[in-house]
């Protein structure tokens, strides 16, 4: 009887380490079907981690989406900008972001322009029509995009503030 279901748990156990395996075999093979992602698509992914990690806090993170070639629009450079990012970090202590991607522009292989509006708040954001109930800050951000080693890199931005009417 011992014998059995040490038998049975050894078996359960193949099994489910199986089940495991061909489930990571299955999406790593789906991951490399040869569909390759448009760089609209890689674009959309680039602002959601940005997104996220801006709503975490992630300075380091964020500076990783930064061409080292950064510049600012008034001539700041990476280093500029992880500065106002931790010094935006330092003065709210909720960031909750509600963004858009108003225009994607692909310029050519290497280079995309990216309009985004962004609702800043320090309450979850869920739409746009909990805003006139809530104090938030909103933002047109105009980005200038460039891929470096097959990563889209932020390498100008430009923002201002914007009216509800602006979304």
């Amino acid at each position: 009887m011992v014998y059995r279901k040490k038998k049975s748990l050894i078996r359960q156990f193949f099994q489910t380490a199986c089940l495991f395996l061909g489930l990571i075999l299955l999406g790593h093979l789906s991951a490399c079907s040869g569909e390759e992602q448009t760089p609209e698509i890689q674009i959309q992914k680039y602002v959601d981690t940005g997104e996220k990690l801006a709503e975490e806090r992630n300075a380091r993170g964020l500076a990783k989406l930064i061409s080292e070639n950064y510049r600012g629009d008034q001539g700041q450079d990476k280093k500029a900008l992880r500065q106002l990012f931790n010094a935006y970090f330092l003065r709210h202590k909720n960031i909750h972001l509600l963004v858009s991607i108003d225009t994607l522009d692909i310029i050519d292989k290497d280079h995309a322009e990216v309009q985004l509006m962004v609702v800043m708040a320090d309450i979850p954001l869920t739409d746009l029509s909990n805003l006139l109930n809530i104090q938030a800050d909103m933002y047109r951000f105009d980005l200038s995009l460039t891929q470096e080693k097959e990563q889209w890199l932020l390498e100008k931005a430009k923002w201002q503030r914007a009216v509800a009417g602006d979304f």
